[in-house]
This record gives structure tokens, sequence and C-alpha cells, in this order.
């Protein structure tokens, strides 16, 4: 389900200065997903455990959005929030209320001090792609994030960032993911004429699952520590191409179960090119690091390609195309006595892809028309995770004031 989420996020988004003056937007989303378990091709959900007979279904998400901002004297303020409902044609069993709110402070104090500090709620129903359950579980998602940046002269920037992460299921199997994880973040910036900039970055993460004992014989750790140091470079050749490099290395470190430790290299590159008002082209390629909490595996390399195209038929109309292609590979050995009793299995590999067509009409002001279609792929050595999805969606959207 966590596939359905962006589609819908289409029809949500709205345009404006949300710092300035109060809004009120009123719309909903019709979907149709022609397989909403992501379940592989010939089994039905009854054989996977699930409480239907259907693998296609419709969805209907009303939503009312709210938005207050006001600047003084340097200061700006806003708050937003965000009702919404997702309802099943046919599993009303999923059928769920959701709120999203935000409020945010950013402020300048004389040009060399600027400071934010916002606290952001979400929730979110858990995808099908890898926890399949007859229960609808909802995500609660809590973030606290505050940032000091520093211009001890106009080219020269230091920041320091803290967040504090913090989610919660509400299915009881999956409370033992529950988190509190908490970064610091501390850059040092170099910047040129046309906004080009070098920055060199470290972090330090904190993460803990609250509610997981650990087991003497279990391979599984509640609690790590993970360092991260990057380098980003910023160039941009002219006005109509950006570009964005950043390499780095990340280390995680496990309290108890050590066996679980990983260091790797990460990288993200990203090209935009804007040759006019109507065409915008972007791509980018990304290479992380994941932990995972499979007994024989420590961790997960993702690599991300993903290129769009947005293009302005009219001062009215707007077409979109993006394609992405993700491939996760599962690596380690945490040496523990289940992998030296039953041995490792072969380890997982999994290639997804995406692709998908938007269409945004504004036949009015107040009004927004989104149109959409996603195919969904994923092919893995593990055939039971093999899926694939067409997803459709018509949105219409009013704003009130």
């Amino acid at each position: 389900m966590i596939a359905v989420l962006p589609l819908l996020a289409t029809a949500g988004a709205a345009t404006g200065d949300e710092n300035r003056g109060i809004e009120l937007i009123v719309g909903t989303t019709a979907l149709r997903d022609d397989n909403l378990y992501r379940l592989p091709e010939g089994v039905s959900p009854p054989e996977a455990g699930l409480p239907s007979d259907r693998r296609a279904d419709r969805l209907l998400g009303p939503y009312v959005e709210a938005r207050v901002g006001m600047e003084q004297a340097g200061q700006s303020f806003g708050l937003r929030s965000r009702v919404s409902r997702d309802i099943f044609d046919d599993n009303d069993a999923y059928d769920a209320n959701r709120l999203d709110a935000a409020a945010t402070w950013q402020g300048q104090f004389t040009q060399r001090w600027r400071t934010e500090l916002q606290y952001a709620f979400e929730q979110r129903v858990t995808s099908f792609a890898d926890f399949r359950n007859p229960e609808r579980n909802i995500l609660d998602l809590r973030t606290l994030r505050g940032s000091l940046s520093f211009r001890p002269r106009p080219d020269t920037r230091l920041s320091a960032h803290a967040t504090d992460y913090r989610g919660s299921n509400s299915v009881t199997a999956r409370q033992t993911s529950d988190y509190r994880i908490r970064v610091v973040r501390l850059e040092a910036a170099r910047s040129g004429a046309l906004g080009n900039e070098v920055a060199l970055g470290a972090s330090r993460t904190d993460g803990a699952f609250p509610n997981r004992a650990l087991v003497g014989s279990a391979p599984v750790d509640n609690s790590y520590q993970q360092e991260d140091i990057d380098l980003t470079l910023v160039w941009r050749p002219g006005e109509a191409t950006s570009a964005l490099l950043r390499g780095g290395r990340a280390t995680r470190r496990f309290e108890t179960v050590g066996e679980r430790n990983f260091a790797g290299p990460t990288w993200t590159a990203q090209l935009s090119w804007q040759p006019t008002g109507r065409l915008a082209l972007r791509t980018g390629f990304v290479r992380d690091l994941n932990a995972v909490d499979d007994f024989d595996r420590l961790y997960a390399v993702t690599r991300v390609q993903r290129a769009s195209l947005v293009y302005a038929l009219s001062s009215k109309l707007t077409a979109g195309i993006e394609v992405s292609r993700q491939r996760t590979d599962y690596r380690g050995d945490p040496s523990n006595f289940l992998t030296r009793l039953i041995g490792q299995r072969p380890a997982r590999a999994d290639r997804a892809e995406e692709q998908r067509v938007t269409l945004a009409w504004a036949p009015r002001d107040r009004w927004r028309v989104n149109a959409g279609y996603s195919r969904l792929t994923r092919r893995s050595n593990l055939s039971t995770l093999d899926f694939d999805a067409n997803l459709t969606q018509l949105g219409l959207e009013y704003r009130a004031f």
C-alpha cells in the first residue's frame, strides 16, 4: 500500500506561499489497485492468509487541509493540518482515518544567524509489500527538528541540525519495530558564484527499539549508533542546470550484538535541467545502506536510479513522466548460532521498477484535477516476494480560500 501514498499526495499538493495568510483545501482521490496485497502471480489472498478473495480493490480518499502562516520582523510561523480517510470498496477492514499536522518557526537574526524549529505528526498505512497482515497497521510518526546556521562571512556557512524521530505501530505484531532515532549533524560549507557550494558534513545517529527484548541466543539488538561523514558538491554551470554530488561513508555499531556491525560507502548524484519555464528534466542515482533484522543477514545495499520529465502543455495543463529502478542486495553474516545450526539461506536480492505518468489540469484558479497511472514490479530471487501492480488514480481539489 505504500505505493498508493505518492499518488494520493499528488492530488493533495498545493502551490503558493505557505508562510502567508490562511488556506483551506478540500479534495478527494479515487484509486484502483489491481494487486492491493502485492502478491505473486497466481496467489490468491486466502492462500496468503488474508481476509479477502479479491486481489484488486478501489480506494476513495477524501481530505481537508488547512494552512496558517504569518511573517513579522524576520520571523515566520506556519501551521498545517490535514485530515483524511481511506475508504476501501471491498476491504473495509483496512479503512482508516489519518491525521497529519506540522508547526514550523523560522527566524533570522541579522544577516548571519538563521534558525528553524519544526514539530510534525504523520499517520501512514503500512505497505503490504513485505508485511501481509490481516489487520490494518497504522504507523504514527512524530518528528522534532531544529537547525541553526551561522555565516561568519557571506561565502561561508556553519550549521548544526538535530532531529528526533519516533515511530509506533498499531498492530501488536509490529510493535517490536517501534523506534526512537536521534540524529545530530554538523556542516561547514563554502559557496561561490551562482550558488556553487562545497560542504563537509558529519552526523551521529542513536537508535533504539524500546519494545524489543534482548534474548541471549537471538542475533537481534535493540539499539545502535551510526556515524556518517560526507562531502557534497553543488555545481550550477548556468541558470538552467544544477548538479549535486555527495560521497561518504556510514558505520553502524550495535551495543550488544556486535556481530551485526557493518560499514560501507554511500553516495548521491543528482542533475536538474530546466531550459525553459515549461520543461524540467531531473535524474538521480543513490547508493545507501540500511540495517535488516534477518537472522542471517546484517544489512541491505540499495541502489536507486530515477529520471523524470515535467512539461507544461499550456498555462493550465501539465504532464509528467517518471521512471525508477531500485536494486536491493542483502549482505553480511552475523555468524550466530542459527546460521551455524541451519546455515544461511541464499542472500535475498530484489529488483523493483516503477513507471509513472501524471496529468495535472487547473481549469480555474481554485480548482485542480489530477490523473495518474503507475506500473510497479518487483522481482526477487525469493519468488514469494515477486509482484506486479497497476494503479490508476483520479483526484479533484478545491482551494476554498
